[in-house]
C-alpha cells in the first residue's frame, strides 16, 4: 500500500492541472485491467473450473465490464 501512495505521489506531482484528463484515463484503464485480472483469477482458482452461477454471472460480468473500461480509457486518452 505505501509502494502505491509513493508511486501514486510522485506521478500526481509531476502532473500539471492541464493534463488531469489524460491522468484519470490511464489510471481508469489500469482498474479495467485489474478487474479483467481479477475475473481470469477467479476462473483459475476454482480447480475443477465448476463454479456456481452466481459465481459464473459475476466472472462474466467483470471481464466484461473489465475490458469495456479498458477500451474505454484507451479512446479517452487517445482522444485528449
Amino acid at each position: 500500500m505505501f509502494m502505491g501512495c509513493a508511486v501514486g505521489t510522485s506521478i500526481a506531482n509531476a502532473i500539471e492541472v492541464t493534463g488531469l484528463p489524460q491522468l484519470v484515463a490511464a489510471f481508469h484503464s489500469l482498474v479495467g485491467l485489474a478487474a479483467c485480472a481479477t475475473a481470469f483469477g477467479s476462473l483459475l482458482a476454482s480447480a475443477d473450473h465448476t463454479m456456481s452461477a452466481v459465481h459464473s454471472i459475476a466472472t462474466f460480468l467483470a471481464s466484461v465490464i473489465g475490458a469495456v473500461t479498458v477500451s474505454g480509457s484507451i479512446v479517452a486518452f487517445g482522444k485528449l
